[in-house]
């Protein structure tokens, strides 16, 4: 056979695949069950599919090619967090275009409206731009466990809750919680998928806590097993939580409370207490003095 003819059908081959995957992959695109959008170097979308759209209903009356990125997540981040004020939402766009350059995934996280579980995974591009892919994954995120009815209701409900198994193997995290406290603070997710000695597990939530000294306390514990007594921890946020631990089937049941508004109410009633106090001193100074000479009544 002619080399020229061999050269001719191996070429004629190679781009017959090559469109076949450029066919499957737009057909991928738009008829997929996975949201898809692009990005181009400079973080300003170029493309996106009709899931993506389903995904994200909040941000459909402002996309079109060429909007940044950072005015995608400002739409979501309100929706998550609706008592978040503006200083707030602009640290949340910043931590999040942070993980948008740097990460590529998976990362699973809980939406704050309906509660599904979606897993984004990133992929950089040569040009620098950037494919962004999005899972439903809720089904597969539902907790293997009989207790499900109690767990959907701590999952609505204003509670944090991250379970271990015996083998330090996470559970259950009800992730929604933690993405409306902490999302607009963190550059990346906390890896809680394992439990074993304390301090490099509190370790992990350092982005949360920063360098307050009862987390730092927590952070070089070389034990392992539940919290002996509750912890209350100043976030970065300026929320204080309280973090209760049970053992649970072998395990560790970790409770998180936002217990700010109480400790705020605390703080009110000792000022309150030592404005009392202090009315008290006035008003028997006054009992046994002379008002006009100063000196001490008989």
């Amino acid at each position: 056979m002619n080399p020229n003819h061999c050269s001719e059908l191996a070429s004629g081959v190679s781009e017959r695949i090559a469109s076949l995957r450029r066919s499957a992959g737009e057909l991928l695109f738009w008829h997929a069950g996975a949201a898809v959008c692009a990005y181009d170097a400079d973080d300003r979308l170029l493309l996106w599919n009709d899931r993506y759209v389903d995904f994200f209903p909040e941000v459909a009356s402002v996309l079109r090619p060429g909007l940044h990125f950072c005015d995608t997540v400002a739409p979501f981040l309100r929706l998550q967090h609706p008592k978040a004020d503006d200083a707030e939402i602009e640290a949340g766009v910043a931590a999040a275009l942070d993980r948008h350059r740097r990460l590529e995934g998976p990362l699973r996280y809980q939406r704050g409206d309906d509660g599904r579980w979606l897993e984004l995974r990133m992929f950089p591009q040569p040009d620098g731009g950037r494919i962004k892919v999005w899972t439903d994954v809720t089904i597969e995120q539902m907790p293997r466990t009989d207790d499900v009815g109690m767990l959907e209701l701590l999952t609505v409900g204003h509670v944090g809750l991250i379970v271990h198994d015996a083998t330090g193997a996470l559970v259950y995290t009800n992730s929604r919680y933690f993405s409306e406290m902490f999302l607009h603070v963190l550059t990346t997710l906390p890896d809680i998928r394992r439990r074993e000695v304390n301090g490099p597990y509190w370790s992990v939530f350092h982005e949360m806590f920063g360098d307050h000294a009862d987390y730092l306390a927590l952070c070089a514990s070389r034990g392992r097993g539940a919290l002996a007594s509750p912890a209350t921890l100043h976030a970065r946020t300026g929320r204080w939580f309280r973090i209760a631990e049970q053992p649970w089937r072998g395990g560790i049941a970790s409770v998180w409370t936002d217990v700010t508004d109480l400790l705020e109410r605390k703080e009110a009633l000792k000022a309150a207490y030592a404005d009392v106090l202090a009315l008290n001193v006035q008003l028997r100074d006054r009992a046994e003095t002379d008002s006009l000479t100063g000196l001490p009544n008989r």
